[in-house]
């Protein structure tokens, strides 16, 4: 199998004054070929062909890019990004080979899978827009709002597909027609220094994140959320750094999501429950060279429960460990 990939780059740099506000902007241009050669070998029944067959692509994908900076007052800097970028598909998703595994005609259905030597990448044209106030030299307010449009996104379906005068359903990847992806974003950063003492390396860290979209799919033209998208989650972080002392205390939430539409079935979506974390650690600089921490995951000893359309009848249930570790580290 051969994946070669060739691309060339260009950027310039711009500035001016508007109004007396300093802009400052990027543009770039990257030019991307790719080259694929992919071998794969059927098999029927459990049986492997000898021969095997393969397939030759490829693509160019041009790939540009804008960055503005506008410093609207000291310590306030307004920020605009768009561009465009992709995604390569897993590599195994492109292997033609076909595994084709016939009905015993009476308990299973004729089945098969198989990989899609015709995968583009996904698309992504990005539009980020964020306004920052750096408040205090320790501190700062960010809030984001963004906008993402997709196209061949990936999906997994089975469809029906005939071979020899029998019918399977062949589970293969394929583009979906496009996406969007929006929301907004807003984080909270500060050291209170001013605070006396051993207080002063007191921190915190904290972000929210909304956001929505959907898939449009290539066949049936039916829409979905994004699989394993949360439509919010929240970050919140303790930090300590005084004295070659440093603490963390983190707390990560994020809401319920689906893993999967149509999970082996039509209408089966498999759905997962919200999950949060909790993690800690401490160390010490003993000197340059020697640091001691304690590290502590899964505090709140979290488990994970996903399910087909009921909660109560669980598809699945897992359990994380709970690890609390003593470490040292020496630095050359």
């Amino acid at each position: 199998d051969v994946d070669k990939t060739q691309a060339i780059y260009l950027k310039s740099k711009m500035g001016a004054t508007l109004g007396g506000v300093p802009i400052g902007a990027t543009a770039g241009l990257r030019v991307v070929r790719t080259e694929q050669a992919i071998s794969g070998y059927n098999q029927v029944g459990g049986v492997t062909s000898t021969t095997p067959f393969t397939t030759t692509t490829t693509s160019t994908d041009t790939l540009p890019s804008l960055s503005l900076k506008a410093t609207l007052a000291p310590g306030v800097i307004a920020r605009l990004v768009a561009g465009k970028a992709i995604q390569r598909p897993n590599f195994a998703d492109f292997n033609p080979g076909l595994r084709l595994y016939p009905s015993n005609g009476n308990t299973t259905l004729s089945v098969g899978n198989a990989g899609n030597p015709a995968l583009k990448p996904i698309e992504s044209k990005n539009v980020d827009a964020t306004l920052e106030w750096y408040f205090a030299p320790t501190g700062s307010v960010t809030a984001t709002l963004f906008r993402h449009n997709f196209s061949n996104f990936l999906v997994f379906k089975g469809l029906p597909e005939t071979y020899d005068g029998v019918t399977y359903t062949v589970t293969r990847p394929y583009n979906a027609q496009k996406g969007h992806l929006e929301g907004a974003e807003f984080s909270y950063r500060q050291f209170y220094d001013k605070l006396p003492g051993a207080f002063s390396g007191l921190g915190l860290e904290a972000n929210f994140t909304y956001m929505k979209g959907g898939l449009t799919d290539a066949v049936s033209g039916t829409s979905t959320n994004f699989p394993g998208m949360s439509k919010t989650a929240l970050n919140l972080v303790g930090l300590y750094e005084k004295y070659d002392w440093y603490a963390r205390l983190a707390y990560n939430w994020r809401s319920s999501f689906v893993a999967e539409y149509n999970y082996r079935a039509p209408g089966q979506d498999l759905k997962v429950d919200a999950l949060r974390w909790l993690d800690a650690s401490i160390g010490y600089h003993v000197n340059k060279q020697l640091t001691i921490s304690l590290d502590a995951n899964n505090l709140l000893d979290q488990d994970y429960h996903d399910y087909h359309n009921t909660p109560e009848q669980p598809r699945d249930v897992r359990r994380y460990d709970r690890t609390v570790g003593l470490s040292l580290r020496w630095k050359l």
